[in-house]
């Protein structure tokens, strides 16, 4: 299984009728398809930009990311329960990079899980009603808690990947069922406030939850390729646990590594992994192995 923790290709909805077939951008559902077995696709609104209308704006591209792939489930299919993990299709995985969209409407989250929805990160980058984030700092709120309770019990992943490092630890606490950082590096290789510790990729292991290593220039380090990825996969490996990570490219949400700005591409990642003496089953793991085994402990039937 090839499964990619984060791709911000929907918001190619915002000028294109549909995200089948995009030559301009880093993944499409036809890529997905021939390359991959399932991918997370983020909605995100930017909370400065959208401030006035973000429910709006997030309604309006959930709708149409949704209807999209609904229209090409001979491409892949919407992934809603874990039983679906068991059928081999392809599937494509929907979600919120932000909770900004919700206001303290909760009944509005279950509208949308109703939908499909299925992961969530409490905030982007900035803090808002719920968490902290990476630039800003600051902890879980009372409404945060109540939310990541409600994520809960519904069957929603949490994903701590723009979490300040205090609201991390929180959700790390609060938290009953594993979460995962969908997209990030290693803080000991290349600082970076996205970037986890060896602490916090640790305590992610100890939840049960995955880090997805991406695959973005800013989070690597100076002038990084497949070798600089494959050194943050290994060192994620050491402090983690090889059962706790897998690959989050951030694939149309940021500059990919040159050698790798393609999802056709993430293959070369497995090859250089194998010419590095890792084993066939460790590879199958980090590829894709790690996700299913969290979508099966946090999804319902």
């Amino acid at each position: 299984m090839i499964i990619d923790g984060h791709w911000d290709t929907a918001l190619f909805l915002r000028e294109q009728s549909s995200i089948l077939n995009l030559p301009q951008a880093h993944a499409d559902l036809k890529r997905l398809n021939q390359h991959l077995d399932g991918a997370f696709l983020a909605i995100f609104i930017h909370p400065g930009r959208y401030a006035d209308n973000q429910s709006q704006q997030f309604a309006s591209l959930f709708w149409a990311l949704l209807t999209d792939v609904m229209e090409h489930q001979s491409f892949c299919r919407i992934l809603r329960s874990k039983q679906q993990l068991k059928c081999g299709q392809k599937f494509v995985i929907l979600g919120a990079e932000g909770c900004g969209f919700l206001s303290n409407d909760y009944a509005v989250l279950q509208h949308y899980y109703q939908a499909g929805l299925r992961f969530v990160g409490l905030t982007w980058n900035y803090r808002n009603q719920f968490a902290g984030g990476a630039s800003e700092g600051g902890n879980i709120s009372l409404q945060g808690q109540k939310l990541i309770e409600y994520c809960n019990q519904l069957g929603i992943l949490l994903d701590g990947a723009h979490l300040s490092e205090e609201s991390f630890y929180q959700l790390a606490d609060l938290s009953q069922q594993p979460f995962m950082v969908s997209h990030t590096a290693c803080d000991a290789l290349f600082s970076h406030k996205r970037n986890l510790d060896d602490a916090q990729l640790k305590k992610l292991a100890a939840c049960n939850g995955v880090v997805g290593i991406c695959l973005a220039v800013d989070f690597l380090g100076p002038s990084p390729g497949i070798n600089t990825v494959c050194e943050h996969i290994e060192h994620a490996v050491e402090q983690a646990g090889i059962e706790h990570v897998g690959i989050g490219s951030d694939f149309d949400g940021a500059k990919i590594v040159k050698e790798l700005a393609g999802a056709e591409y993430l293959t070369r990642i497995w090859q250089q992994l194998a010419d590095r003496g890792w084993s066939d089953q460790d590879i199958a793991k980090v590829a894709g192995g790690n996700y299913i085994q969290l979508l099966e402990r946090v999804l319902k039937e």
